[in-house]
């Protein structure tokens, strides 16, 4: 499970580094960046999630940080602001459900 962990992380590093090429630079408004930005970050959180020898505080992290990315990446899209809304709600939800299977 570590190999695969760790090499789930360095894929999803490899996205995001992917997404800065793509994209020539870092704009965090730019929605094709945060496409690549938050999968990148999504794959880097479950690869973490793998590794056995990584404390659950270092997983739960990750697990809020791909939280955080998603929520961003709703949040910079055009929608009605109670259709974002929603999607905090459950990006949250999620996060705090993940994390309580951690701990």
């Amino acid at each position: 499970m570590t190999i695969i962990g760790a090499c789930l992380v360095a894929i999803g590093l490899l996205v995001v580094i992917w997404g800065v090429i793509e994209t020539h630079g870092v704009d965090m408004t730019n929605l094709d960046f945060l496409s690549f930005f938050t999968g990148g970050i999504i794959v880097v959180a479950l690869g973490m999630c793998l590794i056995p020898a990584l404390p659950p505080v270092g997983k739960v992290a990750g697990i809020w940080l791909a939280g955080v990315a998603i929520a961003w990446y709703v949040g910079c899209m055009d929608m009605e602001l109670i259709v974002k809304l929603m999607s905090f709600v459950v990006i949250a939800g999620l996060a705090a459900w993940l994390t309580t299977k951690l701990i």
